[in-house]
């Protein structure tokens, strides 16, 4: 207690003084080597808690296996694995070390004894052929059970550490691009690009304890059902915030089965930090220790020294000049920090041993090319949509970067969770004062009435209808920015974009945030919007402008009356597919006309890239509603897609769109049709029956004429509710068959 107190003093001392020097750089909280996240950020509560996370637990042994290393690397021929171990030895009777390799199908592949010497043993062990681990949108997941034991002089067991380990081949790849400026910025898994579309992470409580301590819900429970939960939306990267913790063994070994790509930062976040000799010593060694911890997972593919550190150099006006390369001019400077960056982390990191596992460390994020944050080179924030000068979402387009490591969009969480938060239902109002207080976001009000303005016919009350509404125009956003994105993962030499990670997946605390999913798992419209967007064959579509007003009728919408589709894939073979397009006027619900014939076309799909499909002509854009269908040979539903006219705000729905549901007893799914068209349908139990169910999609867009099935678990005999964008305006009707 007394160390605590002590540090409290200085930083309270340290913040007075540093208030002098403005800003990020001055605050108390970079002098504590503790997650930063705790002294308040734009998605949770200020709360700095004090004492251990994690369990605590006496050990007594003769013989102990400490700082355990273990290097895998897979050669470029994919032919063999040669795996280094090293560790420390404590205790007095341990002369023999045993490595034992599993293989994954059971058997033993290899074995080895090494002999320790001075309270030290190395050694290195090959796997000849190894089964290659993969994301799980590319390939298997297959692990070697890998165990490391001390033997006495008489050979008895000491001590025993068993780890699972996936063998894979990792390169960060970046060269020049054939039809845009810059530098790739891709995966390569086992020689195989990757585009990387997932999650930002934080950590999963305010108070950790309740999130990672095994007597609170138990460890693999909290961290499985949120990665599994990434891992069904089709998600196959995970980037560590560094505003959070480097996470528990459970995250990353869960990460290695569920086959889950890993970026981890470094634990510094939006600030200037300290360059002392005490406080680098301190980083240098937890650095070693937390990265040795992690450096053997086939998940782990990026260790990035921080989040937004450099990019903030740049914003504010830090001394941050390329040219200069000594500690010496940094520490002449007030963006010190650069010590830590450009010299304690990349020595640390040499001292583990990253590049042998090929691994590379990459300085901040965003970083590369110009400013940071330039797009072309490196990964790329980007808050222009939202914050900064708050552009359009459908900016995004033109937004885009090499990797867009950071992007986001704010909505509040499931009314189940709003009448938790907030139990006195006179506070369940879109302006009242509690609801507003969990929205941490700088100007967050503003924001979101202006969007919505901009987009939809929207409703401040009820607020089941600003919920709605809010939900449904993040999840508006958000497919629409990965949607294009992924467009452009378009093939060798043109990985123009080979990622995008958004912010955030998980909330803190029972929240108004950029989460896709909030704080109790309730999966937002918005990751329904992201899993179609990452669907192993995706198709999607992009209206295009085919006429600009006039000056003198600058207030009404371009003529769009052009629609491109593509398709995107993540599988490593062609697949052979049908097309199926159809059009309806919007409010009759009547068939209308296009350029192209309804009837099926068919379609190879170029494996791990995007192939353009076609464009075709719509002569009543601003009344006509387009679907695509692509489909397998078998006629299975690979991927579906409608284009609305656009904004939503100026469309005219039908007042009674006939909803109809059937629900096969027996049968994990819910059919949807309907008689006119119907904007983001979103599917419930009613909160009187109790918890929601597991529903596999949601806040969809039927069209007539077609059934759409929606994979749900738990319902049981259960009532479904459903609602859709402007159902206020008439009668919000559905009619459930159970067969």
């Amino acid at each position: 207690m007394g160390n605590i107190c002590f540090s409290r003093r200085i930083c309270l001392f340290l913040d007075r003084w540093m208030s002098l020097r403005g800003g990020a750089e001055g605050h108390s909280r970079m002098y504590l080597r503790k997650a930063q996240y705790h002294w308040g950020w734009d998605w949770g509560p200020a709360l700095a808690s004090t004492g251990p996370y994690l369990p605590i637990r006496l050990e007594i042994f003769a013989g102990r296996i400490d700082d355990l290393k273990i290097l895998p690397k897979v050669h470029d021929e994919l032919d063999k694995a040669d795996i280094k171990v090293s560790a420390k030895i404590s205790g007095s009777e341990g002369n023999h070390v045993l490595i034992e390799v599993k293989a994954p199908s059971g058997g033993v592949v290899e074995k080895k004894v090494f002999e320790v010497k001075n309270e030290e043993f190395e050694g290195s062990i090959t796997v000849i052929e190894p089964d290659l681990w993969w994301p799980h949108t590319h390939g298997a997941q297959p692990r070697y059970e890998f165990t490391v034991e001390l033997l006495s002089g008489d050979k008895s067991s000491l001590h025993k550490i068993t780890k699972h380990l996936g063998l894979r081949h990792l390169k960060l790849l970046q060269h020049p691009l054939k039809s845009v400026p810059g530098t790739s910025f891709a995966f390569a898994i086992n020689h195989t690009p990757v585009f990387s579309g997932g999650s930002n992470w934080i950590p999963g409580d305010f108070f950790l304890p309740r999130f990672t301590h095994p007597n609170s819900q138990g460890v693999d429970t909290n961290y499985r059902r949120w990665l599994t939960l990434a891992k069904s939306g089709h998600q196959n990267t995970i980037r560590v915030w560094g505003g959070g913790i480097v996470e528990t063994d459970h995250f990353y070994n869960l990460c290695d089965e569920l086959g889950l790509l890993v970026w981890q930062d470094l634990l510094f976040a939006c600030g200037n930090y300290p360059a002392h000799d005490e406080f680098c010593e301190l980083v240098r060694e937890e650095t070693i220790v937390q990265v040795t911890r992690i450096v053997h997972h086939p998940s782990l593919v990026l260790v990035c020294g921080d989040n937004e550190d450099v990019w903030l150099a740049g914003l504010w006006g830090w001394d941050y000049k390329e040219e200069e390369k000594t500690v010496e001019e940094w520490m002449r400077g007030n963006f010190q920090h650069r010590k830590i960056l450009e010299r304690v982390l990349p020595e640390a990191l040499e001292v583990v041993g990253i590049s042998e596992v090929g691994l590379e460390y990459w300085e901040s994020s965003p970083f590369g090319g110009k400013g940071a944050n330039a797009g072309d080179v490196g990964d790329v924030h980007i808050w222009d949509v939202w914050h900064g000068p708050m552009h359009p979402y459908q900016f995004y387009k033109d937004l885009t970067g090499r990797f867009v490591s950071e992007f986001g969009f704010e909505s509040p969480p499931n009314m189940r969770t709003i009448n938790r938060m907030l139990p006195n239902p006179a506070t369940r109002q879109s302006q009242s004062l509690p609801f507003l207080a969990h929205d941490k976001g700088p100007g967050a009000q503003r924001r979101a009435v202006m969007y919505m303005g901009e987009n939809l016919r929207f409703r401040m009350d009820p607020l089941e209808d600003y919920v709605f509404c809010a939900q449904l125009l993040q999840s508006e956003a958000i497919g629409f920015a990965v949607n294009t994105w992924r467009r452009e993962f378009r093939g060798p030499g043109e990985e123009n974009c080979s990622g995008a990670l958004v912010w955030q997946l998980n909330d803190n605390w029972p929240g108004i945030s950029w989460a896709i999913a909030d704080y109790y798992l309730r999966p937002k419209p918005a990751f329904f919007a992201m899993k179609r967007a990452l669907t192993p064959i995706s198709i999607s579509l992009e209206r295009i402008v085919t006429k600009e007003n006039l000056n003198i009728l600058r207030g009404y919408p371009e003529q769009k009356s052009k629609i491109a589709f593509w398709a995107c894939s993540s599988f490593l073979t062609e697949t052979t597919a049908a097309l199926s397009f159809a059009a309806h006027d919007i409010a009759s619900g009547e068939v209308a006309p296009i350029s192209l014939s309804t009837t099926l076309t068919s379609a190879t799909i170029k494996p791990n890239c995007t192939t353009e499909l076609v464009t075709i002509e719509v002569p009543y854009p601003t009344i006509t509603v387009v679907s695509a269908t692509i489909r397998s040979p078998t006629g299975e539903v690979l991927g579906r897609c409608v284009s609305w006219p656009d904004p939503l705000k100026f469309v005219t729905f039908a007042k009674d769109p006939e909803v109809l549901l059937r629900i096969k007893d027996g049968r994990d799914e819910v059919l949807v049709k309907c008689a006119k068209p119907v904007k983001g349908l979103v599917l419930q139990v009613s909160p009187e029956e109790g918890e929601d169910a597991d529903w596999g999609d949601n806040c969809i867009d039927v069209v007539p004429d077609e059934e759409v099935r929606v994979p749900v678990r738990g319902l049981a005999r259960r009532g479904v509710e459903g609602r859709w964008l402007c159902d206020w305006e008439g009668v919000r009707r559905v009619e459930v068959i159970r067969e």
